[in-house]
């Protein structure tokens, strides 16, 4: 999914949010963890806004010249809710097409009282 939308929010950092997650393998600039956090929280209040159905969504999201998929997704058992950033490169088809690469993460943050 190719969801093209501006960022409103400037700030990188909320209240009732736990930065930094653990960063794996994925390396960002601070402008790419900025933009890319600014932009899960709009994706969060969007999604909450819908009830947060389904239990897991994904956003694709292009900063620059790199390609992002951001997760959002609710442990229903402690009703947490965690945002991660995947790296995605072109697809072997035609440059029209994207894949994840999920062993390249970075954990954005997670917001217990969701």
């Amino acid at each position: 999914m190719m969801l093209k939308q501006k960022v409103k929010y400037i700030s990188r950092k909320r209240e009732g949010y736990t930065y930094p997650m653990i960063t794996d393998t994925l390396k960002l600039s601070d402008y790419e963890v900025g933009y890319l956090t600014a932009f899960s929280h709009q994706s969060y209040e969007d999604w909450c806004n819908t009830n947060r159905e389904p239990e897991d969504i994904w956003y694709g999201i292009q900063v620059g010249d790199r390609m992002f998929d951001l997760n959002l997704w609710r442990d229903a058992s402690t009703d947490t809710v965690y945002c991660s950033v995947y790296e995605c490169y072109k697809a072997e088809i035609d440059d029209n097409h994207w894949t994840v690469n999920s062993d390249h993460r970075h954990f954005l943050w997670k917001r217990e009282d969701a």
